[in-house]
């Protein structure tokens, strides 16, 4: 089992959630436990390992503050404890704080603005990443055959797809400067470009539900990066911009079942 060790977070053994797995968020013995429930989980900090330092090294050395029982600090407060612990801090997207929409099936969260499908509020919000995980666990149905299947027209299932893979670009730190129009930062681009595209107009187009296919939305997309490739030849961005056109080609192959 692996995760991820979040100093902040850390309060003790069985209180702090600060150890992020892919599903969860566990405190030091639920994460001791996922690995092996056969372990004696009093003793994790010498089980649970942070590269080559065990809990109990790193606790010795002051990296991590082991908090009394009866600690008052903010992050040992029950009202501190309850709103955050189950989810991130940052927004998945741009990794930065703020007010954020956490899913209620995994530990992801979200501003409002970065997400790609429209927020409805309700009592169990459910995030893209987990609508696609639970897509994959259902064999009730299956999609159109790969034959042909870009160029069908979309149905609900494939627009959910569609932004999970726009959701999973948007996810890369590189991605920030394809998000506005390039016309308005750059004065020379449309002596180049003749029809500029960004990744906030292709989010905008599939929330309205403008594409009447996946072959639409990959278009456009490919021509962000086309268009980068053709302004920026020879330069760092051309290599960006190639670098991110062969990973959303690669996601969604992998997301669609495209060999």
């Amino acid at each position: 089992m692996n995760g991820i060790l979040h100093k902040c977070r850390f309060i003790s053994g069985i209180h702090g959630k600060c150890i992020r797995t892919e599903t969860k968020w566990c405190t030091p013995v639920e994460f001791e436990d996922l690995s092996d429930s056969n372990k004696d989980l009093k003793y994790w900090k010498r089980n649970i390992r942070c590269k080559s330092e065990t809990l109990g090294k790193l606790i010795q050395k002051g990296y991590l503050k082991l908090h009394k029982l009866h600690c008052d600090c903010e992050c040992c407060h029950p009202q501190f404890v309850d709103q955050n612990e189950n989810n991130d801090d940052v927004c998945t997207v741009c990794k930065d704080g703020g007010d954020l929409i956490c899913c209620d099936e995994c530990p992801r969260a979200f501003h409002k603005q970065c997400l790609v499908s429209r927020f409805e509020l309700s009592e169990k919000w459910v995030c893209t990443f987990c609508k696609i995980r639970n897509l994959s666990e259902d064999k009730s149905g299956s999609d159109i055959s790969n034959n042909g299947l870009l160029t069908q027209p979309m149905c609900p299932k494939q627009l959910m797809k569609c932004e999970f893979v726009l959701l999973q670009l948007c996810c890369n730190e590189e991605s920030r400067c394809f998000e506005k129009d390039p016309c308005k930062t750059i004065p020379s681009y449309s002596n180049v470009i003749d029809k500029p595209m960004w990744l906030h107009k292709v989010k905008e187009n599939l929330m309205a539900k403008n594409y009447p296919s996946v072959h639409k939305f990959a278009t456009d997309v490919y021509l962000i990066f086309q268009n980068c490739i053709k302004f920026n030849q020879g330069n760092e961005f051309e290599a960006i911009g190639r670098k991110l056109d062969n990973k959303f080609k690669a996601n969604l192959r992998q997301v669609f079942g495209i060999s």
